[in-house]
């Protein structure tokens, strides 16, 4: 009996220790990583959603523009949004207006309407050449503020 306690061996509680730290450096990478894909994921959404409504303003526009250009061109270098197609364009604040301080900021003078948390609107960039900027703007969950802005040239009705 004791021939067989004298050969037995075991880890010490340095080698316990030392794996176990081990361990919780590859879990915090691990961790630290898949934080860093979760922001960019949301990230990615909030722009997409963004783009998507740049783009639906812009849409909105040209489809306004070409029943009734008069109206349109009418509106002079104000921003303003439009809700829909069939409707006239909202002037500044329109029926939704934005009520986030940290936005406005942003925002200038373009003017805005609300949708969700994110601030949108359509803007004359040059009245010269008919260009319309489409802007949309909104506090990122990660904390600061993004935008995405579209610039677009309207011909002839």
């Amino acid at each position: 009996m004791r021939k067989l306690l004298k050969n037995q061996t075991g880890d010490t509680i340095v080698e316990v220790l030392l794996a176990v730290a081990i361990i919780a450096g590859v879990l915090a990478v691990s961790y630290a990583t898949m934080n860093r894909n979760l922001v960019n994921i949301r990230d990615n959404q909030e722009r997409t959603e963004a783009t998507k409504l740049a783009q639906g303003q812009l849409e909105s526009l040209f489809a306004k523009w070409r029943s009734d250009a008069a109206q349109i061109t009418s509106l002079g270098s104000g921003g303003f949004c439009i809700n829909d197609v069939s409707v006239a364009p909202i002037a500044l604040g329109g029926s939704a207006p934005n009520t986030d301080p940290t936005v406005d900021n942003l925002i200038g003078d373009y003017g805005s309407c609300r949708d969700g948390f994110y601030s949108y609107g359509v803007k004359v960039s040059d009245a010269s050449t008919n260009t319309y900027t489409a802007y949309v703007r909104w506090e990122r969950v990660g904390g600061g503020l993004n935008q995405v802005l579209y610039a677009y040239r309207l011909g002839s009705p």
